[in-house]
């Protein structure tokens, strides 16, 4: 014996449920089409593949600024859309844009980005890896200062090799303020150890105004130094920004 159970569903009662399913991107399409009307006189799978798309949007949305918030980025609001490309910067918009598509990632390849103090280095490090977070890949920014000072906290609580390895794993280190600070003997060796783990696993973008050719000034021993310098520079595409105007001018004269 068949039994047909009739379900009939308010509009009122349908947004009642996406609510508690927590089907927000759902929910506000299907707002949308009460209000206007629009998709009234669209099939049924139509107006379903609308909300499902609406929906799919809005899970990614939220897992990209996950991914964004987990990387603290020194400058959240960084984007390769915003980036100022006045002509003495010497910026080559196309290569950035093919940066952008993170190719160089899937390949473990490195960034450099030199350039003197207040050049927009950090922007252009922050705006890349805002890139990767839209692409669904985990990225992690950082000075280098602040991560030695970091780890020595960790090793303190016991917790360093937990700290390091979320360093190592990580597919894309943002690396700011590079080789700034002369670094004492035990941060070389972690950064070497870092850069050795890193090497066919991940990629590392380094923004310094520091020259690679000079970290050895930087470093006592050559031998530890070439070892750093072999395992970024070798697979690095290298971003110059140029120009005398400092950033925050560029920002300003936006802005206004």
């Amino acid at each position: 014996m068949r039994v047909e159970v009739k379900i009939t569903m308010s509009i009122e009662s349908n947004k009642e449920l996406m609510r508690e399913l927590k089907l927000k991107g759902m929910l506000a399409e299907y707002e949308a089409e009460c209000d206007t009307g629009q998709f009234d006189q669209l099939p049924f799978d139509t107006r379903l593949g609308y909300l499902l798309s609406a929906e799919d949007n809005q899970k990614r949305d939220n897992r990209t600024r996950i991914r964004h918030n987990k990387a603290h980025f020194a400058q959240p609001s960084a984007c390769i859309e915003d980036i100022i490309y006045d002509a003495d910067r010497k910026l080559d918009q196309s290569f950035i844009l093919k940066l952008a598509s993170c190719d160089y990632i899937r390949r473990n390849e490195n960034i450099l980005v030199l350039g003197a103090s207040d050049s927009g280095k950090t922007y252009l490090g922050c705006a890349l890896g805002s890139a990767a977070c839209r692409r669904g890949i985990r990225v992690r920014y950082t000075r280098l200062s602040d991560m030695f000072s970091r780890l020595a906290q960790a090793e303190e609580s016991g917790k360093y090799l937990k700290t390091f390895r979320e360093y190592c794993s990580v597919p894309l280190l943002v690396l700011d303020d590079f080789m700034l600070a002369i670094p004492t003997i035990k941060e070389v060796q972690i950064l070497i150890e870092l850069c050795e783990r890193r090497e066919f696993s991940g990629s590392t973008i380094v923004c310094s105004q520091i020259a690679p050719a000079d970290w050895q000034k930087r470093i006592d021993e050559k031998i530890q130094a070439n070892a750093i310098y072999s395992r970024l520079v070798p697979t690095a595409h290298e971003l110059l920004v140029k120009g005398i105007k400092p950033m925050r001018e560029r920002l300003r004269k936006v802005a206004e």
